[in-house]
């Protein structure tokens, strides 16, 4: 809720909050995933294998789990979300799935 509060489009994918006030596409299919992920140019990126198809497979992971805006989370959740201040930063940590969980 906090990226939310502070930017026109915010968006949550597992435990990362992405957002920013230009517009944001969030691809749903992994056809436009792949298509994204194919621009970039993954021999001169890092230290990436050449025989790995990095569009399908990460766009393959990324489907794997919805991309949610902020009232998706607050349905998924079944309550109000908090906007993290530096009053109530404890917040931060009274709700949500461990990192170290199994699911």
């Amino acid at each position: 809720m906090t990226a939310s509060s502070t930017f026109k489009n915010a968006f949550q994918y597992r435990n990362f909050i992405y957002a920013s006030d230009s517009s944001l596409e969030v691809p749903t299919s992994t056809d436009r995933m792949e298509a994204l992920l194919g621009r970039i140019d993954w021999a001169t990126s890092g230290n990436f294998r050449d025989n790995v198809d990095y569009p399908k497979a990460l766009a393959k992971v990324i489907s794997s789990e919805p991309i949610l805006k902020a009232i998706d989370v607050e349905r998924k959740t079944g309550r109000h979300l908090h906007v993290i201040t530096e009053e109530n930063m404890l917040t931060e940590f009274k709700y949500g799935r461990s990192l170290l969980s199994v699911k």
